[in-house]
């Protein structure tokens, strides 16, 4: 195996670390986007349905 060659493959497996490590950074962040998604969109709905209950809380009062 000439010099050049061994140069290539030292290359080749420091990469092939490189992105099992950024692969597996990535899976990582997706979790944590997926979970802060889940909060957001369960929080945007808890508002929501909160200032209808209001809205409507505010219409009966004024049907009186």
């Amino acid at each position: 195996m000439g010099q050049e060659e061994r140069k290539n493959k030292a290359k080749l497996e420091k990469t092939q670390i490189q992105l099992s490590s950024t692969s597996n950074e990535y899976e990582a962040a997706v979790k944590v986007l997926e979970e802060t998604t889940g909060k957001w969109n369960r929080d945007w709905k808890a508002a929501c349905d909160v200032r209808t209950s209001g809205l409507k809380y505010t219409r009966l009062l004024m049907k009186q």
